[in-house]
């Protein structure tokens, strides 16, 4: 393991970090309910970062994170925002961040994506449905190569997403290609001037390898929102 949050005693290593005075992190012993938006800005976020681990191309690791959607999420969730992801904080050579992360869109679909700000937008994945309300595990695992590259994301230790796509950009140098930011929350929130958004974040942390052993039972509610076929501890997930 690289790292792992304790609500009850942060380590100075991990930070709560919000883009303006009303945007909000509570944190009780267990966990943390975060809140961005409603008021006019360039950006919202209220985020649970770790800046002091590097992980280099070719490594596998897992950033994995229980969260909490509440029921009125989707009626609130109206345009981009991301949830779990990596970038190379200080390390772009013009400020442009190398990030991969998973996100929801407008139409209220999950994405993975490789991004280079301002240069490329590689989609690496798209869901069919929506993520699941409530509590749930997310496991968002990742290869970054040009050889080898590999991005899943599993959901309570279900295998949801798989791409081989690349996800280190062509346009970045050599010194650019290092993962030093983790992040867990609400990020890149730009388009919630009207109105703010919530979840609760109960647990955040940075593993080496893919620590998921699934047995292939499949959760009902996530049987519901994810598979049309089921059989023989098989289920179908998207990948493009």
């Amino acid at each position: 393991m690289y790292a792992k949050i304790d609500f009850s005693n942060i380590d100075p290593s991990w930070t709560l970090q919000t883009s303006g005075e009303q945007e909000r992190i509570d944190v009780l012993s267990d966990r943390a309910f975060v809140e961005a938006g409603g008021h006019p800005a360039s950006t919202h976020y209220a985020r649970i970062r770790q800046t002091e681990i590097e992980i280099l191309p070719d490594v596998l690791f897992t950033l994995e994170s229980d969260i909490e959607l509440p029921e009125d999420f989707y009626s609130k969730q109206t345009s981009y925002l991301r949830l779990i992801g990596t970038d190379n904080y200080n390390i772009s050579r013009d400020t442009n961040a190398w990030r991969i992360f998973l996100c929801i869109y407008a139409d209220q679909l999950p994405r993975l994506i490789a991004q280079h700000q301002n240069y490329t937008n590689d989609l690496l994945w798209v869901g069919d449905k929506k993520l699941p309300l409530g509590k749930h595990k997310y496991d968002l695992v990742i290869r970054a190569s040009q050889e080898l590259p590999l991005t899943e994301l599993y959901i309570d230790g279900i295998m949801i997403a798989n791409s081989l796509l690349p996800n280190i950009p062509v346009t970045l140098y050599p010194e650019e290609k290092i993962m030093t930011r983790f992040i867990f929350g609400i990020d890149g929130a730009a388009s919630y001037d009207t109105h703010s958004i919530n979840l609760v974040v109960h647990s955040a942390s940075i593993l080496e390898g893919n620590p998921i052993k699934s047995d292939g039972c499949l959760p009902t509610t996530l049987k519901t929102l994810f598979s049309t076929k089921y059989k023989s501890n098989q289920y179908k997930f998207n990948t493009i």
